[in-house]
């Protein structure tokens, strides 16, 4: 188990989800391992053993629940990578927004942007929602969705006044001039002579869409 932890996360963070899975395996081994051990000493079958631990089965699964919906969990969250170490995610019902710091079979440990701490039952993380913000780092940037309200009656065509107007100002100056430069290789080879508007100093029209 060793093994498989280290050829996994060889190129991975030292705290990720696959760290609980192996704890879990490895303490699966150990009870097996135990219950061989029993057998050859007594002379007993394993399966003598087995139907005693059997027997506690509904004591165990009262006592470590958590441990085994955490396991259930881990692997979830493996398999559909839901969640890694690093991940800015936020889950206000648990007061967390801030970057996963481990992920264990029990709990997620997440650091708050004020340098607190939250924990999060690793299950909750299935039962409950929560918001994953690591695409929009990976992306580069950020969607925000705003409502503009545009007077309809303040619209209209540019003409060559409004574009010298506009090109004075420096964070159109760049765009205005591409786009100047785009419309007249466009009105040059589809022969553009009028389009609906107020005509420019040089005896031309600017079409609208060429200029958004």
């Amino acid at each position: 188990m060793d093994a498989v932890h280290e050829t996994y996360t060889s190129e991975l963070p030292p705290d990720n989800p696959i760290e609980g899975i192996i704890r879990a395996a490895k303490r699966i081994i150990t009870v097996v391992g135990l219950v061989l051990i029993l057998s050859a000493v007594t002379g007993e079958t394993p399966m003598y053993f087995i139907g005693g631990i059997g027997a506690l089965m509904a004591i165990i699964v009262l006592a470590f629940r958590d441990v085994i919906l955490g396991l259930v969990a881990s692997v979830q969250i493996v398999v559909n990578r839901m969640v890694d170490v690093g991940d800015w995610i936020e889950m206000p019902q648990y007061g967390a927004d801030g970057d996963v710091q481990t992920i264990s079979l029990s709990c997620v440990k997440v650091q708050n942007f004020d340098k607190t701490m939250s924990t999060i039952p690793t299950h909750k993380l299935l039962s409950e929602s929560f918001r994953n913000w690591s695409s929009m780092r990976a992306a580069g940037g950020r969607r925000i969705k705003r409502r503009i309200n545009i007077d309809m009656n303040t619209i209209r065509v540019c003409d060559t006044r409004m574009l010298n107007k506009l090109e004075k100002i420096e964070l159109l100056n760049d765009h205005v001039s591409i786009k100047r430069e785009l419309l007249k290789i466009h009105n040059g080879e589809h022969d553009a002579k009028a389009s609906p508007g107020e005509r420019a100093t040089s005896n031309q029209y600017w079409t609208l869409p060429y200029l958004c």
